[in-house]
């Protein structure tokens, strides 16, 4: 077959070769170029072109305009690269419309209609409230100022302590009579064979009507310190006979019975007088409990809950009952006049003895059990709760499920309150879980 003359109008290659299809440039590999030589169009009138250098020639033959495969792996990348990139905005765009999907859905769950508020009802079965549930949310409870305290509360408000002081004011024995002491010497003048002179007897008697009478009778009318004191006086008797020896061998001896009794009394005195303080002050508290069950009896809250104040106060001082005695009352002047044996065992008898207190613990359980019912009675108190429960309400209407719930749960008093509270909470816990 005879071979037909072809030009590559890329490069410009001119070559024979037999005539077939799809012949590929000897110079470029092009094949879409190439025609056959009386078919090319007619070549420009150039001037002549500087031969390039032979790198340039070979950076040509190799570049990738110049190679079908590399054209079609490069095209193959880009076409991987852009299915990439589209798959990677398409992720971007899912998400932002899943985002915006499920932000939809939570606020449509939180606009539930509450009353007669015409707001959107969540789609969530789980936060539909019935009927009943919404007439509780809408209940409006209310807390006058001046509430009468519960059956509880008047039950706890009426119990009544018996306060007894820790210590009873009586003597050892009774006093003795003008009688009982002139039979008391007859009857030691026979015992003893000794018979004193009489005008001892008389001045034994009168000692005896001048200062142990009249100290019997102050010890009668509650003068503790004045019959102390007499009975003290009662025991300087006069010296026997001029004679110190006689004395204390014959009458003291004789008026050992009349001597060992006062002294008891003296002893039992001197008790009563170091325990005075505390008396008084057991007294003060009696007087001021009974001052706070009047407050309670004319429902005075204020008045009854400060004086409870005041005996927890009163109560707190018996901690240390020494303190609160004090030290002990001396003895007047007169116990000088006493023999020295006597008087040694009056100065023992008037060292302090151990205090004895009243058991306050009862009173104090009152007093606490009281207090606690008092102080949820106080107008301040009621004032407080009713702002709460204000504020509660304003949560449940603005939809602030927690901060609603934390309010409520404040309120314990009153128990009409109380109960509101508590129902509202249960059904603001569930709303509370489902909007989480």
């Amino acid at each position: 077959m005879s071979s037909v003359k072809y030009i590559c109008t890329h490069c410009g290659k001119r070559f024979e070769a037999e005539e077939k299809e799809n012949l590929e440039c000897p110079g470029c590999f092009w094949s879409t170029s190439v025609k056959k030589e009386v078919e090319a169009p007619p070549a420009e009138e150039k001037a002549p072109k500087t031969p390039e250098p032979a790198a340039s020639k070979r950076a040509a033959a190799f570049s990738f305009n110049q190679s079908p495969i590399l054209k079609k792996g490069l095209w193959s990348v880009v076409l991987l690269l852009l299915i990439v990139l589209a798959g990677w905005l398409g992720g971007r765009l899912w998400n932002s419309l899943e985002a915006s999907r499920q932000k939809k859905q939570e606020e449509q769950a939180r606009e539930i209609r509450i009353g007669d508020k015409k707001t959107k009802r969540s789609e969530q079965p789980a936060l539909l409230l019935s009927e009943a549930e919404k007439t509780v949310l809408d209940r409006r409870a209310e807390i006058p100022d001046d509430r009468k305290p519960s059956e509880e509360e008047v039950a706890a408000l009426n119990v009544r302590v018996n306060v007894q002081t820790g210590f009873i004011e009586k003597l050892p024995s009774q006093a003795w009579t003008v009688t009982d002491y002139e039979e008391l010497i007859s009857s030691q003048e026979k015992a003893y064979k000794i018979l004193l002179p009489g005008s001892y007897k008389r001045k034994l008697k009168k000692l005896f009507v001048e200062k142990y009478k009249p100290a019997a009778q102050a010890f009668s009318g509650g003068d503790l310190l004045n019959a102390r004191n007499g009975w003290v006086e009662s025991l300087a008797f006069p010296v026997y006979a001029d004679n110190l020896a006689k004395h204390r061998g014959v009458v003291l001896t004789m008026l050992k019975p009349f001597i060992q009794d006062t002294l008891s009394k003296i002893g039992a005195i001197n008790a009563a007088l170091v325990e005075q303080r505390v008396r008084d002050r057991e007294r003060q508290i009696n007087e001021s409990y009974q001052e706070m069950i009047a407050a309670i009896e004319a429902s005075d809250w204020v008045k009854a809950y400060a004086l409870i104040g005041r005996l927890e106060q009163e109560i707190s001082a018996f901690d240390d009952p020494e303190a609160l005695a004090g030290a002990p009352i001396p003895y007047p002047d007169v116990v000088n006049r006493v023999d020295d044996g006597i008087r040694l065992t009056l100065f023992e008898l008037l060292s302090k003895p151990p205090i004895s207190v009243a058991d306050w613990e009862p009173l104090r359980r009152d007093l606490r059990v009281k207090k606690q019912v008092l102080a949820v009675l106080l107008p301040d108190h009621i004032a407080a709760v009713r702002q709460t429960y204000q504020q509660a309400l304003e949560a449940i209407g603005n939809e602030q499920w927690n901060d609603a719930l934390a309010l409520l749960r404040k309120i314990t008093d009153p128990p009409e309150l109380k109960r509101d509270a508590e129902e509202k909470a249960v059904i603001l816990e569930k709303l509370s879980k489902a909007s989480a």
